[in-house]
């Protein structure tokens, strides 16, 4: 997933170079690039995804909800919790019962 990541800030922000250059903003495009991605965007190897007929399909929410947790994980650990804010799983990309499961 971290590797995902760097490939949508190459493409996205590449004055985004390290960890502690991430801002809310970036934060906030993230958010937004997950929102609008779909299955394949940004991955290395897609030919799994192209055979099981998945390639190009939205991300489902619970899909979404794991590409933000990564970052918010990393970010977490690496700053003892004082990192970038703004990564947290909006109520609106999860389905109506995994917003409360949060």
């Amino acid at each position: 997933m971290l590797a995902k990541i760097g490939r949508w800030l190459a493409a996205e922000h590449p004055e985004v170079t390290e960890p502690g250059q991430w801002t809310r903003q970036t934060c906030a495009s993230w958010v937004a690039a997950v929102d609008r991605m779909s299955v394949g965007d940004f991955s290395q190897w897609t030919h799994g995804m192209h055979s099981q007929g998945r390639l190009g399909k939205p991300l489902t929410a619970q899909s979404k909800s794991g590409y933000l947790k990564v970052p918010r994980a990393f970010f977490r650990d690496r700053t003892n919790g004082s990192g970038p804010h703004g990564a947290s799983t909006p109520p609106t990309l999860c389905g109506p019962h995994q917003a409360s499961a949060r």
